[in-house]
C-alpha cells in the first residue's frame, strides 16, 4: 500500500477565521455540475449514488451507472478532524492506505465533499454529461466538490491545489495523473465552497471496478505516489464498476420490434 509522504508544504499556515455560514455540500446544490438523474431508456444507465464499503475503506458503486457520487455523508471532514466512516480509526477514504493530513479544522481547512465520477457525450466539446454507461473505451471526468483555506485574508484560496487522478484498476491502484486545479477566488463562495470538474479522459480496459482519486493540497508540489499527506492535504477515492465495451442496455425496450 501507498503510505503517506513527506509533507511538501510548509510546516505552518495562517489562521482563519471559521465560516459563519456553510451551504449544503452535496452535488444536488449545485444543479450545473450536477450528474445526470433522468429515468433509464433502454440503452441508458443510472445515475448511483455510493455506498461506503468497509474492505476498501472508500465509497464505492458497483454496479453499472451512468454516474457514480460519494456524497457528503460520506467523505466529509478529514481524517484530522471529522471523517464520517473511520471511526477511532481516524483514517482516509482511501482504497490504498494513502492517509490525510495530520492537522486541519473542518470549515476551515482543506476539505473534499463530494466527489462524483460522470460518463460524458464523446461528441460534446464541452464534455456534456449524459445517460449512458461508464465503460470501457467511454469518456468520463471527475467532479469534486471542495472546501477552501481562504488565507489570511479570508478570501483568497489560490494556496489550494486539487490533482486528479484515475486507475483502472482498483486492487491495487495504479493511479495515473490527470489534472491539476490550483483554486481562485472567484470559483469558490464566500465560505470557500466550489465546484471543481477536471479535464475528460478515455476509461481504459483494466478491471471492473476502477477508481478515482482527489489529493487536495495546501501549496507545495503535487505527489509522484498520488498521496501528499504531511499537515494539510485531504485525499478521498472513489471505486466505481466499468462494463464492458460493448455494453448491453440496462433494461428491455418499451415496445417495437427488434431492429436489425
Amino acid at each position: 500500500p501507498v503510505t503517506s509522504s513527506p509533507s511538501s508544504s510548509p510546516s505552518g499556515k495562517p489562521t482563519t477565521l471559521n465560516p459563519t455560514s456553510q451551504p449544503s455540500r452535496n452535488p444536488s446544490a449545485s444543479p450545473t455540475s450536477r450528474p445526470p438523474t433522468s429515468q433509464p431508456t433502454s440503452s441508458s444507465a443510472p445515475a448511483l449514488e455510493a455506498t461506503f464499503d468497509i474492505e476498501i475503506t472508500a465509497p464505492k458503486c458497483g454496479e453499472i451507472s451512468s454516474s457514480c457520487t460519494a456524497t457528503s455523508d460520506l467523505l466529509i471532514g478529514t481524517a484530522a478532524n471529522d471523517e464520517p466512516n473511520q471511526g477511532d480509526d481516524k483514517s482516509s477514504n482511501t482504497i490504498d492506505g494513502c492517509q490525510d493530513g495530520s492537522n486541519g479544522s473542518y470549515g476551515t481547512d482543506e476539505s473534499i465533499e463530494w466527489l462524483s465520477i460522470v460518463s460524458v457525450d464523446p461528441d460534446s466539446d464541452s464534455d456534456e454529461p449524459w445517460d449512458q454507461p461508464l465503460k470501457v473505451g467511454g469518456r468520463a471526468k471527475i467532479i469534486a466538490g471542495l472546501h477552501a483555506y481562504m488565507g489570511n485574508s479570508g478570501d483568497d484560496p489560490s494556496d489550494d491545489y486539487a490533482d486528479f487522478y484515475f486507475s483502472s484498476e482498483a486492487n491495487p491502484p495504479d493511479w495515473k495523473f490527470l489534472d491539476t486545479i490550483q483554486l481562485s477566488g472567484d470559483e469558490v463562495d464566500s465560505d470557500g465552497f466550489g465546484t471543481f470538474t477536471s479535464k475528460s479522459f478515455i476509461i481504459e480496459e483494466g478491471t471492473p471496478m476502477q477508481a478515482i482519486r482527489v489529493d487536495f493540497r495546501y501549496q507545495g508540489d503535487r505527489d509522484d505516489e498520488a498521496c501528499t499527506g504531511g499537515q494539510w492535504a485531504d485525499t478521498d477515492d472513489l471505486s466505481f464498476f466499468v462494463a464492458p465495451a460493448t455494453a448491453p442496455p440496462t433494461s428491455s425496450p418499451t415496445s417495437g420490434s427488434p431492429t436489425t
